[in-house]
């Protein structure tokens, strides 16, 4: 029986379709290819959408006011990410919930926001929690 893995998205201007027949012959570093394709997909609609609901241009100024000219040395990354779930952090990722979302949506936005600000303040420093560097189909050019 021939194995396939499908992404097929179709929502509000995003469409992507992502096949691939799997079978004795296809490498695992393709299939692994082919998630990481799918995965970038995901986190960069699951930002466009988390921007629909909260300012995301806050977040980056934040994150950059954070990181700008701090990173000298690897100790300076541990204070700076410690500030992700710091007073000013908190504060500023409150500020953005609307004041009509329920406690369990409050709770996710508040990790989205984390896990944004962590992204943004990782890339800074050339270091990255996704794949976008790895040079797969979908990231040609990337070394």
């Amino acid at each position: 029986m021939e194995e396939q893995v499908q992404f097929i998205a179709n929502c509000k201007g995003w469409q992507a379709v992502k096949k691939l027949k799997i079978d004795d012959n296809v490498p695992p570093i393709d299939v692994a290819d082919f998630l990481a394709s799918i995965s970038l997909s995901f986190d960069s609609k699951l930002f466009e959408y988390l921007g629909k609901i909260v300012d995301i241009k806050k977040l980056d100024e934040f994150s950059t006011s954070l990181v700008s000219g701090k990173l000298k040395k690897e100790e300076d990354f541990a204070l700076v990410l410690k500030e992700i779930t710091g007073v000013n952090a908190s504060k500023l990722i409150n500020s953005l919930i609307p004041a009509t979302a329920d406690n369990k949506t409050k709770d996710k936005l508040k990790e989205y926001m984390k896990v944004y600000l962590l992204r943004k303040i990782l890339k800074v420093g050339n270091l990255t929690v996704d794949y976008s560097g790895v040079p797969i189909p979908i990231n040609k050019g990337k070394k």
